[in-house]
């Protein structure tokens, strides 16, 4: 179904929300601010168009790389009695550490991620290009944790139907591929090419390429801000490069952003009008895109067109309200977030993203794999000096968090678990706020350095998930959307556009409220910007410009594209010499 909801809300939420609105637009700037203090946690509603996932039960398993077999560990397998053969894989792989003096590297992967991918693709070209290397190898011994993160570990029984939340037209047939073939017809679908060069015409895209990405920003903000006010009948304002919006404004953004229905001012104010503008055009040109998806015919199926022409009027103001507050994930990656959530295929991503999240934790659950192979290493830690480290890529920064839980955990119950891991590197984590702020920072006394490696703004718009027409910019903005919440919401993550303290609209306490962020203690803990800061954007600042493809998210994972990063984090796990490495894809 789409998921912008038209429900019944209670007499009073309605009755808040006009008064919001009309307030808003009608208000003096005294009145607005005072609304806006004395309402603001309270009469938005932090909202989240997915439905929670019921899961069926993924079997995870154990698989042995033929080149590298005490390598490669499946941490979320159950583990049986003393005998067991998991048992004994990492028995084995204690014993060589006992007999050598390295120290040990757990390695998360990223969220697309999967054991054969790990043992046969990226895991063994890590090996062969980086760990394999003579003072690398003297000093490191990597162990791959894998936690069943590829769709295709997960979305078989996502699309099944064996979860009713989520449906498709051949269950016996879903599955990654299947997954592909939706999203690619529909990027490359001609409503959907006609809604982009809509969005193109309307804000006169194509005069804007020349421009820097963050000059682009600042029209496409002020573009947004005149098609909505133009859409209630006002006055437009000037189109102008710099310029803060008002707290009436903001607060009218905002609440679009929370809106479950199209507000009544803008009803009324089409009700008024003659000529259509911007928003009901992009509107008319979105309605035809979910009207063609086969995803959705069923569920318009029961909508009148009345009700269709407001849901996707009121998607195209939160579209433009995302521009509007520069909470976008750039012009196109935007407009693509919102209408994969409109027509159910980011629900399919949403879906995912809820396991990975899952299979994370089960990592160090109670009889699984990796809390043996972490408890092993504790007693190994106890009878010779050998530092733990942990070395994640992308959404490995979740099984990361959780393995820092859990070791904070056992000390608050009494066990000396203080220093267990020693360097602690998340590169381009996927790791929410959030999360980060309740399970790291206060169990920090289980690490003894921690280091954020994330791209800067620039590269993360410049990015694209390019394989198959999956996305059009970084992996992670579509991971703060469409995997984490609401796109409206903009969830914040490790990234540069979320780390700023000074960064518009982030360090105003009005969006983090309607946002339900929290994020000044993180941002004190971590100093982002300050010489001393553990949050390091890449491409590194006064260093020469990296290879072509190195600072994009995929880049940052291979040796031999960013070795300026590899080089780095090496030199964090104390390898000797480090900086003048060289890496080659073999």
């Amino acid at each position: 179904m789409a998921t912008i909801r038209i429900t019944k809300k209670t007499i009073m939420e309605k009755t808040i929300l006009k008064k919001t609105i009309n307030t808003v637009v009608h208000s003096t700037a005294a009145g607005c601010i005072a609304l806006a203090i004395s309402a603001c946690c309270f009469t938005k509603k932090n909202e989240v168009s997915f439905q929670p996932v019921r899961y069926t039960n993924f079997h995870p398993a154990n698989k042995l790389s033929p080149e590298y077999p005490d390598h490669f560990l499946g941490c979320r397998v159950e583990v049986g009695g003393e005998q067991s053969a998991d048992k004994a894989r990492v028995d084995r792989i204690i014993n060589k550490l006992k007999q050598s003096r390295q120290d040990v590297v757990l390695y998360f992967h990223g969220g697309l991620s999967g054991q054969d991918y790990m043992i046969d693709t990226l895991g063994k070209k890590l090996m062969q290009s980086m760990f394999e290397q003579a003072s690398v190898k003297q000093k490191l011994y990597p162990i791959f944790l894998g936690y069943d993160a590829h769709p295709k570990d997960t979305l078989p029984d996502i699309l099944s139907g064996k979860l009713p939340d989520i449906k498709v037209d051949n269950p016996e047939q879903a599955g990654w591929d299947y997954f592909k073939a939706q999203n690619k017809a529909l990027m490359e679908s001609a409503v959907y090419q006609a809604l982009q060069e809509a969005f193109r015409e309307e804000f006169g895209y194509n005069a804007l390429i020349s421009k820097s990405i963050e000059s682009r920003e600042l029209d496409w903000q002020s573009g947004a801000v005149n098609m909505i006010f133009e859409s209630l009948n006002m006055s437009e304002r000037k189109s102008r490069g710099d310029y803060e919006l008002t707290d009436n404004e903001r607060e009218l953004l905002e609440d679009i952003l929370a809106a479950e229905e199209l507000p009544d001012s803008f009803i009324e104010a089409d009700a008024n009008k003659i000529a259509s503008t911007s928003v009901d055009r992009l509107g008319q040109a979105l309605q035809a895109v979910t009207s063609e998806a086969s995803t959705e015919k069923e569920a318009f199926k029961s909508l009148n067109n009345k009700l269709q022409v407001e849901l996707s009027k009121l998607r195209i103001l939160r579209i433009l309200a995302r521009f509007a507050l520069r909470v976008d994930h750039g012009f196109f990656a935007t407009i693509q977030e919102e209408v994969l959530d409109e027509v159910g295929l980011g629900k399919v991503g949403k879906a995912h993203w809820d396991v990975v999240k899952l299979h994370a934790k089960q990592c160090f659950d109670e009889k699984r794999l990796g809390r043996y192979l972490i408890d092993e290493l504790i007693k190994l830690k106890q009878s010779r000096d050998i530092n733990i480290n942990t070395l994640s890529h992308s959404a490995g920064s979740i099984p990361t968090v959780e393995l820092i839980k859990y070791l904070g955990e056992g000390e608050s119950s009494g066990e000396n678990r203080k220093g267990i891991l020693s360097k602690v590197v998340m590169l381009v984590p996927a790791v929410n706020q959030a999360v980060f702020s309740k399970f790291v920072i206060p169990n920090e006394q289980a690490f003894d350095e921690l280091k954020i490696y994330s791209l800067d703004k620039r590269s993360e718009r410049s990015d694209k998930v390019v394989h198959d027409l999956l996305y059009s910019s970084s992996l992670l903005y579509a991971v703060s959307s469409l995997g984490e919440r609401s796109p409206s919401l903009d969830n914040m993550m490790l990234i540069d556009q979320h780390m700023r303290p000074n960064a518009f609209p982030y360090d105003k306490k009005t969006y983090r409220c309607i946002a339900g962020e929290k994020p000044k203690a993180l941002w004190q803990w971590v100093k982002p910007g300050q010489a001393n800061s553990l949050f390091v954007t890449y491409p590194f600042a006064g260093e020469p410009k990296p290879p072509e493809g190195a600072a994009s998210h995929e880049g940052t994972k291979y040796p031999w594209l960013s070795g300026d990063l590899s080089r780095k984090y090496l030199k964090d796990f104390g390898v000797k010499g480090a900086e003048g490495l060289k890496f080659e894809e073999l």
